[in-house]
């Protein structure tokens, strides 16, 4: 069962959606450019005992970028982001887990120009939850064991560029737990300060192919 889109989160479009309408008129100064993006995702969440990014996802949305006279530039945007995680029964494990979430993301990406037609990004992704749903062997458990409404992702980069057409590579991670354990067990300390950092609930982990076209530029 999908959770509706809350008042608050309708809002919230809205107002983002004013913004990049104004942003796509400040485009006009030759000082930002536009760029639509479609990327295919390969999903998982770390923390849920399932390993391999099966969850196929789809993220759309549009990019705008600041540029600068240096090599570094600027990117934020409007998407968004099919996530989530898939186990389907087999011989060695009949268990049968899928999650499905989808996010409005705003993302906030410095961007260097390596060398010609190529660039490096970094930054970080705010998402809002927009519905959420989860299966574990066909029975619907979203009511138990709801997600958090908010997500927080570190994102690495690789951008190559052909004309107007860009294709990135992108990793991108929560921060911040999505959802925390179902039954929390004695803390463990692995001896790692990363390891440790990130047992503390449930985590997006995504891998995307990302394609964008330049509107202007």
């Amino acid at each position: 069962m999908l959770k509706p889109i809350h008042k608050q989160m309708r809002l919230a479009i809205f107002i983002l959606c004013l913004c990049f309408n104004t942003c796509c008129i400040w485009a006009q100064s030759k000082r930002f450019y536009i760029q639509p993006e479609l990327a295919l995702q390969g999903c998982q969440i770390h923390g849920d005992s399932y390993s391999g990014y099966n969850k196929p996802g789809l993220s759309l949305g549009m990019n705008w970028i600041f540029k600068t006279q240096s090599k570094l530039h600027y990117r934020s945007g409007l998407l968004i982001s099919e996530r989530g995680a898939q186990h389907n029964a087999n011989e060695t494990n009949p268990e049968q887990y899928v999650v499905r979430l989808a996010y409005v993301d705003i993302p906030f990406f410095a961007m260097y120009k390596l060398k010609k037609n190529y660039t490096a990004l970094c930054g970080l992704t705010g998402s809002v939850l927009w519905f959420s749903s989860e299966i574990y062997n066909y029975q619907n458990l979203n009511e138990k064991n709801s997600f958090k409404p908010f997500d927080l992702m570190l994102s690495i980069a690789l951008q190559k560029q052909f004309s107007k057409w860009t294709v990135e590579l992108r990793n991108s991670n929560s921060v911040i737990p999505i959802r925390d354990f179902i039954n929390p067990a004695p803390y463990v300390n692995f001896g790692n300060p990363i390891a440790n950092f990130f047992n503390r609930g449930l985590y997006n982990n995504i891998m995307c192919l990302a394609v964008l076209y330049t509107l202007s530029h």
